[in-house]
């Protein structure tokens, strides 16, 4: 199979110096909604306390990393705790343990859980980010209030970061309004709608008149206490989302894409990705398998399968409490355990060989499927799982390939001769072995308003 790879004559020139195929984050991708799964949570009240337990733990996480200053991404990104019994024989599983039993015996607390498990009411990515908004700031008042109490700062301190807040730190929850033998799902949609305008409308206010001053008295370092002052605030109005994003990067491990078409004459391909018909489009040939060779320094050889990019099909869908089984399964009763015993939500892990497939065919989908509106690229990957974190960093995501699959260059319309004698130079010259490749020009035919590709050139 051949498969074509646009590029611009800088990142033509570092793949041909390096050998290497640089694997794409999601992050790097061009379409934001790329690999989207629709994630609902829908479970019974075990599940719901499992669910708030890790809430509450995970914010403390994020607080004690705001006081050691920690980099935002870290904050942010990484202060979800997937696995709170591993801290058990440490210190701070006794404070996780205390926070945990405390926050699910507040009456509100067990409100939301009774509410949305006894019901078992399906809840959206949008209502959990309001759900969680109103717990909040109970969240942080039993954070602080553990910490004062082990000493690590005053109470004046936690009354400062924690002023501008209502008294009650309360919100209308409109469990009334909402009770399901009464209230369809639209109307109940409205009605969290509403309430999740008016929380808006108190938030933003929040925004403009919050200015905490966390230096300490230490005015030298202004950068450090901007830095700080402006996570204090993403703390306190951003968390809650940042939580969400946190849980759904845990039901799937991240994958990383190489991408390909099937087409070499796409003049919005042309365009996009080789910096308006100025750069190059590679040649590559697949093996018998539709596979290309690899190299990973620590794994050595992969063959990786080109697979093509589907267009349509249906939204994905995917139940939280029943999504979590990349964990372990005694993470998974941690996750699922609540004041009263295990979630029924555990008896889905039971048939493992069932659940995985159902688990993998959804990964699949994720990652070979776009919106019907880039249908025009044709497009092929290459993907990388990284199931151990082994790709966390830039440098780990560039493998090198087999160069012998590069067949072609085909220059674009615009291409100069000093670009293309560049390329050409570059693969002779290069330390990596290429053989018979073969140079071809894109050209603007007239007649049939089209590109087309005329070899060109010698072979290197």
């Amino acid at each position: 199979m051949i498969v074509y790879r646009y590029r611009t004559i800088e990142n033509a020139l570092k793949e041909i110096e390096t050998g290497t195929f640089h694997f794409a984050s999601r992050e790097e991708l061009n379409d934001p909604i790329e690999g989207y799964v629709s994630v609902h949570w829908q479970g019974d009240k075990s599940a719901w306390e499992g669910l708030l337990r890790n809430y509450i733990c995970s914010v403390y996480n994020a607080v004690e990393m705001f006081f050691l200053q920690c980099h935002e991404g870290r904050i942010f990104k990484e202060s979800l705790i997937i696995d709170i019994e591993s801290y058990n024989k440490v210190p701070l599983g006794g404070v996780l343990k205390i926070l945990g039993e405390t926050f699910l015996h507040d009456p509100a607390i067990q409100s939301i859980a009774s509410f949305y498990g006894d019901n078992l009411v399906r809840v959206n990515e949008k209502e959990l980010h309001y759900i969680l908004h109103l717990i909040h700031f109970k969240a942080l008042s039993l954070c602080f209030q553990i910490d004062e109490k082990n000493g690590l700062f005053s109470k004046d301190l936690a009354e400062e970061l924690l002023k501008t807040y209502p008294p009650s730190g309360e919100i209308f929850f409109p469990f009334s309004l909402m009770e399901t033998d009464r209230v369809g799902e639209k109307d109940r949609e409205m009605i969290i709608d509403s309430a999740i305008s008016t929380m808006n409308s108190f938030f933003e206010l929040l925004l403009i008149h919050q200015s905490i001053d966390t230096s300490d008295g230490n005015r030298d370092n202004l950068t450090s206490i901007a830095q700080q002052k402006r996570n204090w605030m993403r703390l306190n109005l951003d968390y809650p989302k940042a939580y969400i994003l946190q849980l759904k990067e845990m039901l799937y491990p991240r994958s990383y894409i190489v991408c390909f078409s099937g087409k070499n004459d796409n003049s919005a391909m042309w365009g996009n990705y080789a910096n308006n018909h100025q750069g190059v489009c590679f040649i590559y040939e697949t093996d018998q398998d539709n596979s290309l060779k690899l190299v990973d320094r620590k794994k050595g050889n992969l063959k990786l399968e080109v697979k093509p990019v589907i267009y349509h099909g249906e939204l994905i869908e995917r139940n939280f409490y029943e999504t979590i089984g990349r964990v372990t399964m005694q993470q998974v009763r941690s996750w699922l355990t609540g004041t009263d015993g295990i979630s029924s939500s555990i008896e889905v892990f039971s048939n493992t060989d069932e659940w995985r497939r159902s688990y993998w065919k959804t990964y699949q989908m994720k990652i070979y499927r776009k919106n019907k509106a880039w249908e025009y690229e044709n497009e092929y990957r290459i993907v990388i799982t990284d199931s151990l974190h082994e790709f966390s960093t830039r440098d780990s995501q560039n493998l090198r390939y087999d160069t012998a699959a590069l067949k072609g260059v085909i220059f674009g319309i615009n291409t100069s001769d000093y670009d293309k004698k560049r390329i050409i130079e570059k693969i002779k010259h290069s330390s990596y072995l290429y053989q018979n490749v073969s140079y071809s020009q894109a050209e603007y035919n007239e007649k049939t308003q089209a590109i087309i590709v005329r070899k060109a050139l010698s072979q290197s």
